[in-house]
């Protein structure tokens, strides 16, 4: 039964990672169409950094991280799986409401990550020019970080989400307020998950 109570918490919980994709695809299309007729932020930190094309790095390194989280999450965390797919499905809703919230056009100077064959294949799928607030290529893998219990798996999730910080920030395909709030923004939700939904989800499965 109690096997049973965690795979019936995983399918809804993947459910709601699928909706908040849904969702988040739908905002981008909306992002999309008034982002490429809105104003351009000054940013203190992009005007001193050089353009640097690391669109290789965009790519290839989240591409990477995802390999990573998913090979220990199946291996370490196989117990918490549904825990995780709701995390990510508040970090994709939240990060959906807020970037249409305030729209911009991509920052001046953009290096194109238009093309690799993983852009061709899923990038368009998954990303438009001006999605900009908050970088998801830097709250991913920092929000694994703060989730994995093993500290070596923690810390690598972490380099990537500073690899990814610094390779969106040498592209110019985000503001740095993109990168300072996925971070911040990212440890809130993390932060008000486990005070107020783990609860509720836990009580739900005893109750069951």
């Amino acid at each position: 039964m109690k096997a049973e109570v965690r795979k019936g918490e995983l399918a809804l919980s993947v459910g709601a990672l699928l909706a908040a994709m849904a969702f988040n695809h739908r905002a981008d299309l909306y992002i999309e169409r008034v982002g490429e007729h809105a104003p351009v932020s000054p940013d203190l930190i992009l005007r001193h950094l050089p353009g640097v094309d690391v669109s290789t790095v965009y790519w290839w390194g989240a591409a990477a991280f995802v390999a990573f989280a998913t090979v220990v999450a199946l291996w370490r965390e196989r117990p918490r799986l549904a825990y995780f797919a709701r995390a990510y499905a508040v970090l994709v809703f939240a990060r959906a409401c807020l970037m249409v919230l305030t729209p911009l056009h991509i920052p001046d100077g953009a290096i194109s990550v238009d093309a690799g064959v993983i852009h061709d294949s899923i990038g368009t799928m998954l990303t438009v020019h001006h999605d900009l607030f908050f970088s998801m290529h830097t709250a991913s893998p920092f929000l694994a970080s703060l989730m994995f219990r093993d500290a070596w798996a923690r810390w690598t999730c972490f380099a990537f989400a500073v690899l990814m910080a610094a390779t969106v920030l040498l592209l110019k395909t985000h503001y740095s307020l993109d990168v300072a709030g996925a971070f911040l923004v990212t440890y809130a939700l993390y932060r008000l998950q486990r005070r107020f939904l783990e609860p509720r989800v836990r009580a739900l499965a005893r109750a069951a």
